[in-house]
């Protein structure tokens, strides 16, 4: 084996959690035991025992084995450094699409996706017909350029205007359709193609994400950032390597916000931020990063990100990938998460939601004003704001693990006691 990188241990996994993982990847490859061990340098028996948790691993040694069976090293407990764990790099002249490397890796990644969704919180069967269309799509015509540029500017507005279950249903003929027509086409239309596959899969990776299906929404933002690549877009690169970046954060990398700052460095250094698109991408990725930081108790770095994210979105006002409205939630986002609840509520007071454009950053709003409402003992703000969301978005409050622990905390009191949104709030969540 070649001398492995340094790798940074994330929060413990079971070891028969990674086995498992290490296993559906050998398989998904299509090797034995003989094979990979051959491959890793080590024997079937040894590679037998990693597989079924009866035999421990250095750190240096499931790091190599990882990323000669093409694990990503997240999904067996590792990171490699806050560049490496952003999107995993592939030559611009690998093939993309059905066949070779990108099919190996597309097969690994949807046998992982059914061993980590326990692991990782997915919830797979929502998910059926989206991890079809990833993994083993339909063959289907193509189309013109212009009707599935109109097909993936729809498929945003749903993402934007949080009509995820709505997605549910579109995605996965878009996806389809999106792959046949990169597949057939040539010349400067292939890479126009790539470019509108990226914004599908990044999409799907977001939509994926907000319902708390990180398994897939990891693969679909590597494939979003593979495209990218091809379409010569580092917008959209950097956009994937965010959502990368939130899944990392969510399986407790310690490096999440690294690998955020340095795509939103990345994508300077490729465009200047010399225009409205990349500027504002600049400051969602930093934004985020922000967010992240403040949820490592960094208030420092979440102060610096947020800052950078303000400076060089004024220049440019509202852009399309984030308005100056967005970068007031994020404060009261990471005012909450840092537990000033005062500060939180101070900041969303001087929120002017009718001009946050994402109906996805107002019920964020919402969302932050009533766990800090709790946290201050304001319990009929707090009871009024899940009211607002509920009305605004209320898939955000189902499967989320937030808000069941804030309504049965809030029946709890003697205003939460009494409200009936509270008890059927209560009662979607024990069915569900």
């Amino acid at each position: 084996m070649n001398n492995p990188p340094e790798w940074t241990q994330l929060p413990q996994l079971s070891a028969a959690t990674i086995g498992k993982v290490l296993k559906a990847a050998r398989v998904a490859a299509g090797m034995d035991l003989v094979e990979a061990g051959v491959r890793c340098g080590y024997s079937a028996s040894t590679v037998s025992r990693w597989e079924t948790g009866k035999r421990r691993w250095s750190v240096e040694d499931l790091g190599g084995i990882a990323a000669l069976l093409g694990v990503p090293v997240h999904l067996v407990g590792l990171a490699e450094s806050a560049t490496a764990a952003s999107v995993m790099p592939v030559p611009t002249t690998a093939p993309v699409g059905n066949d070779g490397p990108m099919k190996r890796r597309t097969l690994i990644a949807a046998s992982l996706s059914a061993v980590t969704g326990a692991t990782l919180g997915a919830n797979a069967a929502a998910a059926d017909g989206i991890e079809r269309a990833l993994f083993t799509p339909r063959q289907v015509a193509r189309v013109g350029m212009r009707s599935l540029a109109g097909r993936v500017a729809s498929a945003e507005q749903d993402l934007n205007a949080a009509r995820l279950h709505e997605l549910d249903r579109r995605l996965p003929s878009l996806l389809e359709t999106a792959q046949a027509t990169w597949t057939n086409a040539e010349g400067a239309t292939r890479d126009r193609a790539a470019g509108l596959l990226s914004r599908a899969l990044a999409v799907c990776g977001q939509q994926q994400l907000r319902l708390s299906r990180e398994p897939v929404a990891s693969v679909a933002a590597d494939r979003a950032a593979r495209y990218a690549d091809l379409a010569h877009d580092p917008v959209a690169a950097a956009d994937a390597a965010r959502v990368q970046a939130t899944v990392l954060r969510r399986t407790g990398s310690v490096v999440a916000d690294q690998v955020m700052i340095a795509a939103a460095e990345r994508l300077r250094a490729d465009t200047g931020l010399s225009d409205a698109a990349s500027a504002g991408m600049h400051a969602k990725v930093l934004s985020a990063a922000a967010y992240t930081a403040a949820g490592r108790d960094d208030r420092d770095l979440s102060a610096e990100c947020l800052a950078a994210a303000r400076g060089g979105l004024e220049p440019w006002g509202d852009t399309p990938y984030l308005a100056q409205s967005d970068l007031d939630v994020f404060t009261v986002s990471c005012d909450r998460v840092l537990g000033d609840f005062g500060a939180a509520l101070h900041h969303a007071r001087h929120v002017d939601l009718d001009t946050v454009p994402d109906a996805h950053e107002r019920g964020r709003y919402w969302q932050e004003v009533a766990i800090a409402a709790y946290g201050r003992g304001r319990i009929d703000l707090s009871i009024d704001a899940l009211a607002e969301l509920d009305a605004a978005a209320p898939q955000y409050l189902r499967h989320r693990s937030w808000a069941v622990e804030l309504v049965d905390d809030l029946l709890h009191t003697r205003p939460g006691g009494s409200s009936p949104l509270l008890h059927r709030l209560a009662g979607q969540a024990a069915t569900t």
